[in-house]
Formats: C-alpha cells, sequence, structure tokens
C-alpha cells in the first residue's frame, strides 16, 4: 500500500513538473511573441521613418512645385502632390498610432511576462518547496519503515525470547504439573493433615473429647480429692461419731447401767421412781434410735466411700489412658505436623518457582506490549509520514489550482488594468492617461502642422462642500450626471475625460478659425469659437440636478488654454489650464478664463496663501475685531450688539481684511478651523463683557462650508456652554443668496440653530435672487439691508424707495431691521425717520478692539441722530 501510495505521490510530482514545464514553454512562448512583436514594431519604425521621408520629400516636391510656374500640368501635379502628401501625413499619422499601440501591447505583454515569470518564479519556488516538503516525508517515511524494520527485528528478538519464553514456560507447566502433583500431594497430605486433625479432632473432637474427659477425670479426681477430703472429713467425721457412738454406747450403758440400778432402786422404790424409769426409758429410746440413725447415715457415707474409691479408682484408669493415647495422638500429630512442613517447604519452593515463572511470562508480555507499542508507533510514524504526503499531494494541487486561479485573474487583471489604464471607473470617460495621451498628438499636430487647439479644464464649484454635506455616494452620483450633460455640451469631434475628483477636460482639437494674417485677429476668433463650447458648457449646468430625491443647482469655473500659445507640451497645457481655472475661482466662479501669463503668478500666490493661513493661525497672527450696532430708538443711538469681524496682522502685507484670503480659506477647507477660533473668541470676550455688567447681543458671519458643517450646533452650543453665555444674545449671520444653493438643507440648519435657542439674522438682504417665503422665519430676527441699498440714500430715489420697502417688510414680518455701511448723518435721519431699528457703519465706528467696546460701556457713549 505504501509502495503504491508513494507511486502515486511521485506520478502527481511527475504531473506538476509537466505543469512547470509547461507554463516555461508558454512564457517562452510569450517572450517569443513579444520578439516577434519587437520586430515588427521595428518593421513599423522603419515604415515609419520611411512614410516620414516621403511625407518630407513630398513637401520638398510640393514646396517646388509650388515654386514653379503656374500652369495646368504644375496645378496637377500640385494637386498630386499635395494628395500624395496628404496620404503620407494620414499613414504616418496611423503608423505612429500603431507604433504607439504596439509599444503599449508591447509594454502590457512585458508587463504580463514579468508578472507571468513572477508567478513562474513563485510557483518553482512552492513547487520546489512541495518537492522539499515530500522528500522530507519520504525521508521521514523511511526513517519510519527503518524504524518499523528496526521494530520487526526487535519483535523478532521479542518473539525468540518469547519462544523461549514459552519454552520456559512448558517448562514451567511441566513443572506446574510437577507442581499440581505437589499440589495434589500437598492436598494428600493437608487431607492426611484434615484426616489427622480430624482424628485429632477425633484429633480434634477426640483429643478434645478425651482432653474434655481428661478435664472431667482431672475435675472427678478433684473431686475425688475432694471426696477424699470430704471422706477424711468424714472418717474423721465418723471416727468422732463413733466416738460419739461410742460415747452414746457408753451413755447407754450407763443408762442401762443406770436403768439397771433405776429398776433395782425401782424395785426398791417401785411406786416413787416409776415417773423417772419412764423418762429413762424414753432417753434411751431416743437415743437408741439416733445410734441407729448414725449408724444408717454411717453405713451410707461407707458405701459412698466405697463407690467413691472404685469411681476414683476408674477415673484414674481412664485419665491415664486418655493420657496414653493423648500421648500417642501427640506423637502421631508431631509426626504429621513434620510431614505437613515438609510438604509446606516443598510447597513454597514450588510456589516460588511459579511466581518467578509468572514473573518472567509478565516481563516477557510486558516486552511484547512494549514492542508491539514501538511497532505501533512506528506504523503510526509511517502513517503520519503518508499523510503528510498526501498533505504535500493536496498542497501541490492547492498551488497547482492557485497558479492556475493565478493566471486566470493575471489574465482578468490585464484587460481590467487596461481598461482602467485609460477608462475612469466612475462615468466611464477617458481619463487623464488617455487623455494625455489624445493631448500629446493634438500638441505634435498643432506644432509640427501650425494647427490650432484648446484645453477646458472644468472644475464644479463648491463640489467639496456637497461632497462632505450629502455623503461620497451622492458626490459620485452628481459627478456621473454631470459627466452625462458634459458629454452632450461638445462636438462628436472634441474629447471629453476626467481629470480628477471634481475636474473635468475638454479638448477641442479642430478648430478652424479661417486665415487671419494678424495674431490679434486670429487670437479673437480663436476665443470667440471656445467661448461657444464655453457657454454651451455653462448653459447645459444651469438646470437643477436631481441627487437623492433633492435639487441642486451647481456651477462651474472653466480654464482655457490655446495651443501652441500657452504651451507647446500637454503639462504646460495643463498648468496654464488649472491656473486660469483656480483664477476664476478667486475671483467668483461661474464663469470661464482665457490664460494669460500674470495669471501664473497669481495661482502661485494663491498656493501660498495656503500655507501662511495655516501658519498665522498657529501663530495667533488673526485677530477680532468688533463693529458696533447702534439702536436708532428714543432719538438718539446706543450700543446694543456688536458684528465679529475677522482680520489678518500679515507679517509682509499688514492688517488685512477677509476679502484677501477668505475664498481661498473656503476654497481649501482652512474656514472650518478659522471660524471655529472666531466662535471661540467672540464667546470668550462676550463672557468678559458680562462680567463687566455689559449685555449685549454680538453676531458672527458663517459661510456656505461653514454652514454645511455637520457637527455646527453642537460647536456653536459647546462653545456657548463653556463660557455660559445664554445662546438668545449670539446671532448667526447667513447671507440671503445661500438659499439658492439648497433651500431643504439651509431650512435644516436654520432649524436646528434655532432648537438650540441660537437666532439668525439675513445678511446682504436686497442683493441676492432669494424667495422669502422660502426661509425658515420662525427662528429668524434681524434682517440686514445691503450696503448698496444704504450708500444712495435718501438722495437716490430708487435706492430710498428699496431702503422704506425693505424696513416696511422686516416690520411686517416682526424682525428688527438692521442698516449696513452708514457713513453721515442724513442716512442716520432718514432711517430713523422710516423706523429703521438698528444701524451700523462708519458713522458710528469702525471696528475695534474689545477693550474700546468696554470704554463706551463705560463711558455710556451715544450717538446723535
Amino acid at each position: 500500500m505504501q509502495v503504491e501510495e508513494q507511486e502515486a505521490l511521485q506520478a502527481k510530482i511527475t504531473k506538476l513538473e509537466k505543469r512547470l514545464k509547461t507554463a516555461e514553454t508558454q512564457c517562452q512562448a510569450t517572450t517569443k511573441e513579444i520578439w516577434q512583436m519587437e520586430v515588427e514594431l521595428e518593421r513599423a519604425r522603419e515604415r515609419a521613418e520611411e512614410a516620414e521621408q516621403l511625407a518630407v520629400r513630398l513637401e520638398q516636391e510640393l514646396a517646388e512645385a509650388r515654386q514653379a510656374p503656374d500652369t495646368e500640368e504644375a496645378e496637377a501635379r500640385l494637386v498630386q502632390l499635395q494628395t500624395r502628401l496628404d496620404e503620407a501625413r494620414l499613414n504616418l499619422q496611423l503608423l505612429e498610432e500603431e507604433k504607439e499601440t504596439s509599444d503599449e501591447a508591447r509594454r502590457i505583454a512585458e508587463e504580463s511576462l514579468l508578472a507571468a515569470e513572477e508567478s513562474l518564479t513563485r510557483l518553482r519556488a512552492e513547487l520546489e518547496e512541495s518537492v522539499e516538503q515530500l522528500r522530507q516525508a519520504m525521508e521521514e517515511a523511511e526513517q519510519a519503515r527503518e524504524a518499523g524494520r528496526e521494530a520487526q527485528a526487535g519483535l523478532e528478538e521479542l518473539r525468540r525470547q518469547l519462544e523461549q519464553a514459552q519454552s520456559a514456560l512448558e517448562q514451567l507447566r511441566a513443572g506446574e504439573v510437577e507442581a499440581e502433583q505437589l499440589r495434589a500431594e500437598l492436598e494428600a497430605a493437608r487431607h492426611i493433615e484434615l484426616q489427622l486433625r480430624e482424628s485429632l479432632g477425633a484429633g480434634g473432637d477426640e483429643t478434645a473429647r478425651l482432653r474434655a474427659e481428661l478435664d472431667r477425670a482431672r475435675q472427678d479426681q478433684s473431686e475425688i480429692d475432694r471426696l477424699r477430703e470430704s471422706l477424711e472429713a468424714f472418717r474423721q467425721e465418723s471416727h468422732n461419731q463413733a466416738s460419739e457412738q461410742n460415747r452414746l454406747l457408753n451413755q447407754i450403758q450407763e443408762l442401762q447401767e443406770e436403768l439397771e440400778a433405776s429398776r433395782v432402786r425401782a424395785n426398791t422404790t417401785a411406786s416413787g421412781s416409776l415417773t423417772e424409769m419412764a423418762r429413762l426409758q424414753d432417753n434411751l429410746q431416743l437415743h437408741q434410735e439416733k445410734a441407729g440413725l448414725l449408724q444408717q447415715r454411717l453405713d451410707q457415707l461407707q458405701q459412698r466411700f466405697d463407690l467413691s474409691e472404685e469411681k476414683a479408682t476408674l477415673y484414674q484408669a481412664k485419665a491415664q489412658e486418655a493420657e496414653s493415647r493423648l500421648q500417642e495422638i501427640q506423637s502421631r500429630g508431631g509426626a504429621a505436623e513434620g510431614e505437613v512442613r515438609a510438604l509446606k517447604d516443598r510447597l513454597e519452593r514450588m510456589e516460588s518457582r511459579v511466581r518467578d515463572a509468572d514473573r518472567i511470562f509478565e516481563t516477557s508480555e510486558q516486552t511484547m506490549r512494549e514492542a508491539e507499542a514501538k511497532q505501533q508507533e512506528s506504523w503510526q510514524r509511517v502513517r503520519d509520514a503518508e499523510m503528510r504526503a498526501n498533505q504535500a499531494l493536496v498542497e501541490n494541487k492547492k498551488l497547482a489550482d492557485k497558479l492556475a486561479e493565478h493566471e486566470k485573474r493575471a489574465q482578468e487583471s490585464d484587460r481590467e488594468t487596461q481598461r482602467l489604464a485609460f477608462q475612469d471607473p466612475l462615468t466611464g470617460l477617458p481619463n487623464i492617461n488617455l487623455i494625455s495621451q489624445y493631448l500629446e498628438f493634438t500638441v505634435k499636430q498643432c506644432v509640427r502642422y501650425r494647427r490650432v487647439a484648446a484645453l477646458l479644464v472644468i472644475d464644479i464649484d463648491r463640489f467639496k462642500v456637497f461632497n462632505e454635506a450629502m455623503g461620497f455616494k451622492a458626490g459620485d452620483e452628481l459627478l456621473a450626471k454631470v459627466a452625462e450633460r458634459l458629454q452632450q455640451a461638445i462636438r462628436e469631434t472634441d474629447s471629453l475625460g476626467r481629470k480628477g475628483e471634481d475636474e473635468f477636460i475638454i479638448l477641442l482639437s479642430e478648430l478652424n478659425v479661417g486665415d487671419h494674417n494678424h495674431p490679434e485677429a486670429r487670437r479673437k476668433a480663436i476665443n470667440q469659437h471656445v467661448e461657444v463650447v464655453a457657454n454651451r458648457v455653462m448653459q447645459m449646468m444651469g438646470p437643477p440636478f436631481t441627487v437623492q430625491g433633492q435639487k441642486f443647482y451647481l456651477h462651474v469655473s472653466i480654464g482655457i488654454a490655446i495651443c501652441p500659445d500657452d504651451g507647446e507640451t500637454p503639462q504646460q497645457l495643463l498648468e496654464n489650464g488649472d491656473t486660469a481655472m483656480y483664477h476664476v475661482k478667486e475671483t467668483g466662479r461661474n464663469r470661464h478664463q482665457f490664460y494669460t501669463s500674470d495669471l501664473r503668478q497669481r495661482q502661485e500666490k494663491r498656493l501660498s496663501l495656503d500655507t501662511q493661513m495655516r501658519s498665522a493661525l498657529e501663530r495667533g497672527e488673526f485677530e477680532v475685531r468688533y463693529h458696533p450696532i447702534v439702536s436708532l430708538a428714543k432719538g438718539k443711538g446706543t450700543l446694543v450688539g456688536v458684528e465679529a469681524l475677522l482680520r489678518w496682522n500679515h507679517r509682509i502685507d499688514g492688517t488685512v481684511g477677509p476679502d484677501y484670503f477668505l475664498s481661498a480659506a473656503e476654497e481649501s477647507g482652512m474656514i472650518i478651523p478659522i471660524g471655529q477660533w472666531v466662535l471661540n473668541q467672540t464667546c470668550t470676550q462676550m463672557r468678559e463683557w458680562l462680567s463687566y455688567g455689559l449685555r449685549i447681543f454680538a453676531s458672527i458671519n458663517l459661510s456656505k462650508r461653514q454652514l454645511l458643517q455637520a457637527d455646527l450646533v453642537e460647536c456653536i452650543s459647546r462653545e456657548l456652554s463653556q463660557n455660559g453665555i445664554p445662546p438668545e444674545v449670539l446671532y448667526v449671520e447667513i447671507a440671503e443668496g445661500f438659499n439658492t444653493y439648497n433651500p431643504d438643507m439651509m431650512d435644516q440648519v436654520i432649524n436646528r440653530l434655532g432648537n438650540a435657542g441660537i437666532r439668525v439674522a439675513i445678511d446682504d438682504f436686497g442683493v441676492g435672487y432669494s424667495n422669502l417665503s422660502k426661509i425658515n422665519l420662525a427662528y429668524t430676527r434681524v434682517l440686514k439691508i445691503d450696503r448698496s441699498i444704504i450708500e444712495g440714500c435718501p438722495t437716490d430715489r430708487q435706492s430710498s424707495t428699496v431702503c422704506i420697502a425693505a424696513i416696511n417688510l422686516a416690520s411686517s414680518l416682526g424682525l428688527l431691521s438692521l442698516a449696513e455701511g452708514v457713513e453721515n448723518a442724513n442716512q442716520v435721519k432718514f432711517l430713523a425717520k422710516y423706523g429703521c431699528a438698528l444701524a451700523q457703519g462708519y458713522y458710528f465706528s469702525e471696528p475695534i478692539p474689545p477693550n474700546e467696546i468696554t470704554n463706551i460701556h463705560r463711558s455710556k457713549k451715544t450717538w446723535k441722530i
């Protein structure tokens, strides 16, 4: 089984080697194809050189033909040469395109070959590693087999030892037979012993009985001794009784003698001694009875004594017999016990031999088990090695599949790379790489053949604000719709591509501007032709875009660079188009701009301005000044509020206003940290004023980007809370024109501000295009009339009428009217006359530092109306 598996492993390795050779062959074939492509490319280059030489020759012939006299033959030849020249130029262009395509294909093929070679090298390394693993696995298997053979030899040795042990076991078994015989003899001895014990039971029981009898005999002996003692005592008593009997006999004799004497006396004195005689006779009879009883008792004692003598003699005989039998039994038991001890000793020796044989057998069995365990371990190692070999085969199979998958993915990646290398995945438009190739070809054509082309760099205004507010998904949807409209705005001969995040490029490669000898007239014709396309693009951007169910109005900024006037390389055209586009953004957006040489300096200044603003915020070069807001009620002007205005103490340009840097800050995103700093400074200053007893309101300006900040309300509420300032004393100014951008979003922002207790002021009223019906007035408190309207009051009738209408509108809506840019007393009187509530301007004060606001409060300063 192991040989078959090894053969299978070897076959699989051979198959992998064949696949590796096939892959190497394919790589060689690819290399050969690349070489063939290089050969064909070299031929194409030669053909291109020949075509270029032909074109040069034809141009020379054409130039010579033009210099020749005007004849019909010369004219025909000129037309023929022109036709041949056009064909040569077309062939040359096609050859150049074919060469570029071949170069790109060769580059892609070389990259694919390099990737394939890397994959092949990686596959070889993995295959070598797999072969090495397989070799190690086979070595481990061989080692395991060697260990198995060693274990087999050890097993054979153990088997031989086992056979020896079995022969020894047979001997032991023979010894066991002998032991069995000995055990039988022992059993017989034990049986004899049992019999002896039984005989001792007759040897036990009989001996016990004899012993009991002996004990009884001994007790009888003791009884005999006691009886003997009793007999001696009885004898003594009998002797005493005999003495008593003798005494009684003597008394009887004495009584008889006395009786006889009495009889004699009776005879002598018969009448007087009859009673005494009777008494004596009674006593004699009593003594006689007593003597008879004593005699009976004496006879009984004699009988008992005789019986005890006989019984003692019998007991003594039985005791002697029992002692003799006991001695005999003890002698027989001693002999039997000797035999039993001898048999026990022999049995113990046999049992010791049996135990030794059992130990040897157990040791042999343990050795056999260990050998079998080693053999099992060896087989397990063999199985593990085979399993690792199988795993190596599986890994090789996986590597082969992985190689195939990698090759497939490499092919797909090559196709996708080729597609992504020249196509934008979001819009499907050509990307900057392909547009750059078009642009490079167009620039060469323009330089070589004195043609004219134009590059339009288009940037979506405030797209970053939209993207941050609505999310990247909505931003992608908007970009796709913008691409569709741009595609509709250009001709089929023009090229449209996507340059970057929110930038697009339009290449106008065929501009027919006619023959203009004067450069200014030529440039004017070019600009007019390009302006037609730029205006059409801006018109296409006019209608609102619907994204995620909401309508948005977008504008674009367009920078235009003309080739070859504004650049003779693709890089110069792109840079100059960017410069013109950024100038549009700085100067108001939503228009187009042709590149001029002075725009480059402005662009460099704008780029440096971003860095300067970051440094200024870190070094504390910004400053907040406060423009007083005055109440016009009660016939005098009193301070009721301030507007926070930002100033920059520039190290070179001195103190500059927000017009100098605000648009750049909003474009770069610096407006967010700068606005947060202004809010912090204003709240800190208001806290200080409240501590002085100065309770006025303050207003801060918010840009469009700040209004779309997700955490705007939270930031403002946090600053108010940290400084202990009531929300109703802070106003945020929102320009009237912001409402045209996204009314729904502006309404949401105003609602959130109002719910937080923060009030809103409508700034620059009268110059925008918003509809007040779409502005949320629930949280609006102030309507600021723009300075352009106040400027003409009261001398300009139209301005005065608009101002009065604005004041009345604010009053009817329940809002406070605030006039901006009040410069003279006539304006103040006019505003007070028609009921304007608040005013601010240089008539009252210029924007001043916070300590001067404190001085106005302390001095209780008022202004004359």
